[in-house]
């Protein structure tokens, strides 16, 4: 959130800054507040992610919002153990999956990489929560899943055969939500309204920090005249 009212504020430089001294302040009080190594070795991992989201040049702008989520989730699932927001994700994570399955079946290879793509691209957006939330035994688990899919995903007549593994790795998935939701409704909209908000959020640090540096570069050029 720090990171975040810089952005709303248009401060670009002070927003990067924030992000820039995160890894000190998180390092240092890391073991204060009783984090383990699994815990600490996610938010570092999505932290350098999101971070070169923020100056990559070449990445696109939907991967560049995937990884700064991907933070956010990660340092939520920390902060927040009873209801984390990655549990508000069921329909990014599951619904990608559904549809490459229905155009595997459907014998549409297009489609079914396509989507394919989707569902694995946001997993990983997830991962590092479910790595934090879950038992060890269990986030493996999922991991296995992955790598099933994406050992088997250019296999056509294997795929086929499999199609009956794949419908339960998809059932398990919906386990996995429908598990660690809590029964209390108001709770869970609430995450959703937060992590909508999030999203906004996000996409005006992006979008300001575009326009910073598109005014920067036209005060260099301005420079050489």
């Amino acid at each position: 959130n720090h990171v975040l009212q810089p952005g709303k504020q248009k401060k670009y430089e002070e927003a990067k800054q924030v992000i820039g001294n995160f890894s000190k302040l998180f390092l240092k009080n890391a073991f204060e507040q009783g984090l383990t190594i699994e815990e600490i070795k996610m938010i570092i991992y999505s932290y350098e992610q999101a971070e070169s989201a923020l100056t990559s040049i070449t990445m696109s702008d939907k991967d560049r919002l995937n990884k700064l989520l991907q933070f956010r989730l990660t340092v939520n699932a920390v902060t927040n153990k009873h209801q984390p927001l990655w549990l508000d994700t069921e329909k990014l994570v599951i619904k990608p999956l559904t549809k490459a399955i229905h155009a595997n079946k459907q014998g549409n290879s297009n489609q079914f990489h396509m989507q394919l793509n989707e569902f694995l691209a946001n997993y990983e957006i997830i991962r590092p929560s479910l790595v934090i939330s879950l038992p060890e035994h269990e986030a493996e688990r999922y991991d296995s899943y992955i790598k099933y899919i994406e050992h088997v995903r250019n296999n056509i007549s294997e795929l086929n055969e499999k199609n009956k593994q794949l419908r339960e790795i998809e059932k398990e998935f919906k386990l996995l939500f429908q598990q660690h939701k809590q029964s209390n409704v108001e709770p869970e909209l609430l995450g959703l309204l937060y992590i909508i908000g999030t999203f906004i959020a996000i996409t005006l640090i992006y979008v300001g920090w575009r326009k910073y540096k598109g005014e920067r570069r036209k005060k260099q050029m301005k420079n050489f005249d």
